[in-house]
């Protein structure tokens, strides 16, 4: 494994599962979870020294997977409770010009107010990064072999990509597309914990990005 510089500080915001800071961690960096789950608020963090930002704003009001009720969300206020926490988020980047920041999001509409991203990849891309029988949940393929379009805002050096071979589609929609809790069982699409499942960060990905950017 790598190793990274010793204590410097990495704010990962929205990140409630903390997989993307983990490489981080692991290697001695000073890792701050940000996640209203774990009591704090990606909104209300305070300035300072900050190494590097990631950031995984909620994607629920913003996914094209949604798209069907972005006018009811965009009418009800969901929409701008969801960009204050961008905006906070991008905001914290700015204000604190850390060495490298990137903020994430699957395909939908958050480039109507980032514009363009900056990079884009499917899990899948990043599973020669897990060795043959790892996977970052028990929903997914071995080595995460699935697609899930997903892009990056910011500044940062692009990840190395190992890709994989995909499973096929109709797999992908029989099995991925119903998240499964550690025993198999299907859980309820809107449950909190199929939430917390389809949001977790691609181990290779992760690691990945860490080693481009320490």
């Amino acid at each position: 494994m790598t190793t990274f510089p010793f204590a410097r500080r990495i704010v990962s915001l929205c990140d409630f599962t903390g997989t993307w800071a983990s490489p981080y961690k692991e290697s001695g960096y000073d890792v701050d979870l940000v996640d209203i789950k774990h009591g704090n608020d990606a909104r209300l963090v305070e300035h300072g020294e900050i190494h590097g930002i990631l950031a995984a704003p909620p994607c629920t009001d913003f996914s094209g997977a949604g798209a069907q009720y972005w006018g009811a969300k965009d009418e009800d206020g969901r929409t701008l409770e969801s960009l204050s926490i961008v905006d906070a988020c991008v905001r914290l980047a700015v204000m604190t010009s850390p060495e490298w920041w990137a903020l994430e999001n699957p395909t939908g509409r958050l480039a109507r107010w980032l514009g363009p991203p900056r990079f884009g990849f499917d899990p899948c891309d990043f599973g020669g990064w897990m060795g043959e029988d790892e996977r970052s949940h028990a929903s997914y393929p071995t080595q995460d072999a699935y697609t899930k379009k997903t892009y990056l805002w910011g500044n940062f050096n692009p990840p190395e990509k190992r890709p994989v071979i995909p499973i096929p589609n109709d797999e992908q929609q029989n099995n991925i597309s119903t998240p499964r809790d550690e025993n198999g069982k299907c859980l309820a699409w809107n449950s909190d914990e199929a939430k917390a499942i389809r949001s977790i960060t691609p181990i290779g990905f992760a690691r990945a990005f860490a080693a481009s950017n320490p």
